[in-house]
């Protein structure tokens, strides 16, 4: 008997041992990554995303999930209209540095924006191609973003550097 305990103990710590390696294995792609990303993009001020196993899905088994990755842009707020007393309430919980941001989706359509000129256009849909090459990269590697992050979180990427968050959703 004190074989298959010193076997399962054995296990454990080569599983351990498996889940650190890619913890920092994940995170150091994924740095390197948001360095380029960031370096290309210098108009998005974060990258966001949600991972989480959900509680309930409608009698299916519930599946551990990464959500698709948003951008906040910078924006100039001398260009923002006179905010409202609640919209200034909302902005004080902004951690954008001074920068009012805006989030879009790889998939929003902003072709159309007639307000747009044609290189904030062009850049704009750039950036939804790069969001939509991380989603594709997450989609492959949920293990290694469940281990390097954890589940029920919201991940934050700035330039300088990454935080998780504990994430409540339904």
């Amino acid at each position: 008997m004190s074989e298959l305990k010193a076997f399962a103990d054995t296990m454990k710590a080569m599983k351990d041992d498996m889940e650190t390696k890619a913890k920092a294995e994940a995170k150091t792609a994924i740095k390197a990554s948001l360095k380029t990303f960031f370096g290309e993009f210098p108009e998005v001020a974060k990258l966001k995303w949600t991972q989480y196993t959900p509680y309930f899905n409608d009698g299916e088994a519930c599946v551990f999930g990464v959500n698709s990755v948003e951008a906040v842009l910078k924006t100039d707020k001398k260009a923002k209209p006179e905010a409202s007393e609640e919209e200034e309430d909302e902005d004080e919980d902004d951690d954008s540095d001074g920068q009012d941001s805006w989030h879009f989706e790889y998939h929003a359509d902003k072709k159309n924006d007639p307000s747009l000129d044609d290189e904030t256009r062009k850049r704009y849909e750039l950036i939804s191609k790069a969001l939509k090459e991380f989603d594709t990269a997450f989609g492959k590697m949920e293990d290694a973003l469940l281990f390097a992050f954890g589940d029920h979180v919201e991940i934050t990427c700035t330039p300088k550097d990454i935080t998780v968050d504990e994430y409540s959703h339904d």
